[in-house]
C-alpha cells in the first residue's frame, strides 16, 4: 500500500580522479534505539552523495547490539526510576560511547585513507565484507567527518566534543544534532550550563528539532542556551512543524500513521509532508556544515523555504 518513501534514483559514480570525493557521515542513534531504527535517515544522507556509517553501540543503550568478541546480544539496560539522579545514571553510558565513536571515526578514517591498494589487498585475502567497506570508503572524504546523532545519540557527541575538543576538531568539520537529550548532559533546565557548553564547542553545529522538543518545557530552555552560547558556530537552529521526538527514526514507517498517532510516535503533520521537509532539512544540514561561508547562507535559505521554525537563542 504505502509509495516508496524515497524516489528511485540512479547512485552517483564514484569521484574521478581530481573530484571531490563523498562526504562521511558518521550516525550515533538515541537511547532505546539501534542503528536498525534509522535505515531511512541514512538513506537519505546515501541519496544526497553521503558515505553514510551508523553504528552498533555496545553500551546497554540499545535495544539490540551484539558483543563483537563474544557474539553475545547485550541485554538493554533500562533507565532507573524516577527520581533519580540522570546525569550520574547516563555517564558510564557516555564514556562507553566515547570510546566506541572515537575508536570507530579513527578506524574510518584510517580505511578511507588507506585506499585502493587497502581493499584490493582485503578482497585477495577472503574478507568479502572487509573488501565491500573499504570499496566503498576508498572514495570517502577523510578529512571531512561531519557527526550526527538523535536524542542520547547527540548527547554522546557533546559529551564527546566537550571532553577531548582538540580531537574531534581535527578530524571533523561539524555536528547535526537531532534532538539531543540536555538531560544526559546537565540537570540544569534553565539553558546556563547548555549555554556554557555551546560556547565550549570546537566544531560548528546545526541544531534540528522536532516540535515536540522545541516547545518541551523541560529542554526549550536548553536548546536556547546552547544555541546563544555558540553564537557563529551555530550555522542554523530550527524545529520541524508538527512533528514528534521519534520522527526520525523509522519507527514512523511500521504501522499506519493512525496507530503510529494511537501510540504516541508521530505527530499531527501529515506524515509524508513532514519526511520530505525533515529529509531536505538534515541533507541541507550536512551541506552547511561543509560548505563553508555559501554553505551556511544556503542551508538557512533552505531552511527558510522549508517553513521550519526558528529557535531561537
Amino acid at each position: 500500500g504505502r509509495p516508496q518513501v524515497d524516489p528511485l534514483l540512479r547512485p552517483l559514480p564514484p569521484p574521478g580522479a581530481g573530484a571531490e570525493f563523498w562526504p562521511l557521515v558518521v550516525f550515533t542513534p538515541g537511547l532505546y534505539g539501534c542503528l536498525e531504527f534509522y535505515t531511512q535517515l541514512c538513506r537519505e544522507f546515501a541519496a544526497a552523495g553521503c558515505v553514510a556509517v551508523a553504528l552498533e553501540h555496545e553500551d546497554g543503550t540499545s535495544v539490540s547490539a551484539i558483543d563483537r568478541h563474544t557474539g553475545e546480544a547485550i541485554p538493554y539496560r533500562e533507565q532507573a526510576t524516577y527520581p533519580y539522579d540522570i546525569v550520574a545514571f547516563n555517564r558510564p553510558f557516555l564514556e562507553s560511547r566515547q570510546r566506541e565513536l572515537k575508536a570507530s571515526v579513527a578506524d574510518l578514517l584510517a580505511a578511507a585513507a588507506a585506499g585502493a591498494d587497502a581493499a584490493e589487498d582485503v578482497a585477495s585475502e577472503g574478507d568479502d565484507e572487509g573488501a565491500a567497506w573499504r570499496g566503498v570508503l576508498r572514495y570517502a572524504d577523510p578529512s571531512r567527518v561531519v557527526l550526527v546523532g538523535h536524542s542520547f545519540g547527540g548527547s554522546a557527541i557533546l559529551h564527546c566534543l566537550r571532553e577531548e575538543p582538540a580531537w574531534w576538531a581535527e578530524r571533523c568539520c561539524g555536528t547535526l544534532l537531532l534532538d539531543f537529550w540536555p538531560g544526559a548532559l546537565t540537570a540544569d533546565m534553565a539553558g546556563g550550563e547548555m549555554e556554557r557548553l555551546g560556547a565550549a564547542l570546537p566544531l560548528p553545529a546545526v541544531l534540528l528539532l522536532s516540535e515536540m522538543w522545541h516547545r518541551s518545557e523541560w529542554y526549550a530552555g536548553s536548546f536556547q542556551g546552547f544555541a546563544r552560547g555558540c553564537g557563529d558556530r551555530c550555522l542554523a537552529s530550527a524545529a520541524v512543524p508538527g512533528t514528534f521526538h521519534q520522527w526520525v527514526s523509522d519507527a514512523n514507517f511500521w504501522a499506519p500513521d493512525w496507530a503510529m498517532r494511537l501510540f504516541g510516535l508521530l505527530g499531527p503533520r501529515d506524515h509524508a509532508d513532514a519526511h520530505a521537509a525533515t529529509a531536505k532539512a538534515v541533507v541541507a544540514g550536512v551541506r552547511g556544515l561543509r560548505g563553508g561561508a555559501s554553505g551556511v547562507k544556503e542551508l538557512r535559505n533552505a531552511f527558510a523555504a522549508l517553513g521550519l521554525e526558528e529557535v531561537a537563542p
